[in-house]
């Protein structure tokens, strides 16, 4: 965890997803990166940065999980 200046901070996070779609299951592991806003009094996600491990192309499919 580190801070660009006193109200926002930047987290880095790891992600497992499980997709299971038409009887097969299929692991996808990511390096997650957040900014969050702290300036009002509740956290706002500014800035959300999903890279995927191992992954070579680019996976439409589950966008919405991430």
């Amino acid at each position: 965890m580190s801070s660009d200046s006193a109200d926002i901070v930047n987290v880095r996070s790891a992600q497992v997803i499980v997709a299971y779609k038409r009887g097969v299951s299929t692991l996808f592991a990511a390096d997650v990166e957040y900014r969050i806003d702290l300036s009002d009094g509740e956290p706002c996600i500014v800035q959300k940065v999903v890279r995927l491990i191992d992954s070579t192309d680019a996976l439409n499919v589950i966008g919405f999980l991430l």
